[in-house]
């Protein structure tokens, strides 16, 4: 009864963001340990990840809210303690405020690579208040909608040919020889 409710309740608050039923870490750690939840106990990866990030940043950091500045504190603690990749923890981060946003724009992170955008992105923001999803939400729109503008492709390099004359050829083999 207890983990089917903390699931449940978690699923809908991530629909509605979870910054909404969760305000801070600590909350979601005190209902995941009093509906006896683990993080297997969740249906989907991105809820997994996210319940994992945010269950540990509740047990190390218990005044945290979700917020950027908040976020990148745990960043830097999880990559310190478990030698994790910034770019990978930070992807959790991002789950963390909603999984149902990471879940909904996942394809489009996938297609544009926004993720290293929207960290830089983060990087500017540290002293907003505003909750993570927010902030995420209007990031999220603003890199898509500047993605899709029409980027002209790549063109490849040309590289001129350098023709050596023959007698040159020649010597510069005899100096290398000596």
């Amino acid at each position: 009864m207890g983990v089917q409710w903390f699931v449940t309740g978690w699923q809908s608050a991530a629909e509605r963001l979870v910054s909404s039923a969760f305000q801070s870490p600590a909350e979601l750690k005190a209902a995941a340990d009093a509906a006896g939840v683990r993080e297997t106990d969740l249906p989907d990866y991105i809820q997994r990840d996210a319940f994992a990030f945010g269950y540990v940043y509740g047990s190390e950091f218990p005044n945290a809210t979700f917020t950027i500045a908040d976020t990148e504190r745990a960043i830097d603690f999880v990559t310190r303690g478990f030698g994790l990749r910034r770019d990978d923890v930070a992807a959790m981060a991002w789950c963390t405020p909603s999984a149902a946003l990471a879940g909904h724009y996942a394809a489009i992170v996938r297609e544009y690579s926004l993720r290293a955008s929207l960290y830089r992105a983060a990087e500017r923001c540290l002293a907003d208040p505003r909750p993570i999803a927010e902030i995420a939400r209007e990031l999220l729109s603003d890199a898509v909608n500047s993605t899709t503008r029409g980027i002209p492709p790549r063109r490849p390099v040309v590289r001129p040919r350098v023709v050596v004359p023959p007698g040159v050829r020649r010597a510069v083999r005899r100096r290398a020889h000596r």
